[in-house]
């Protein structure tokens, strides 16, 4: 895994940092896997891209957030693409799109 300039070294820091901070949801999805951490998922540059892209070439979609390093790192360059910036949970573990 390559990273860039903006780009976060690890999920686990922002987590911790989110978590004293007392955003408990962003530590929350390691529960989800009932304590099993799968080590065989790989994040996939080329289908997360390809995906993202039959999103917006949806008519009805408005606008795709995603994290900043995330837009970078798949060289995604659609004016639709924006950093939801809510602060709530981890955004670049999913997308969020907004419909027209």
């Amino acid at each position: 895994m390559e990273l860039t300039k903006n780009q976060p070294k690890t999920n686990t820091t922002k987590s911790k940092s989110s978590k004293k901070q007392g955003n408990w949801q962003y530590d929350f999805p390691k529960y989800l896997t009932l304590g099993t951490i799968n080590k065989d998922i790989k994040f996939s540059k080329k289908g997360t891209r390809e995906l993202a892209q039959l999103i917006l070439k949806q008519n009805n979609i408005g606008k795709l957030f995603i994290e900043p390093h995330l837009k970078n790192r798949l060289n995604l360059t659609n004016p639709r693409i924006r950093f939801h910036g809510c602060q709530a949970v981890r955004h670049d573990d999913h997308i969020h799109f907004q419909l027209r």
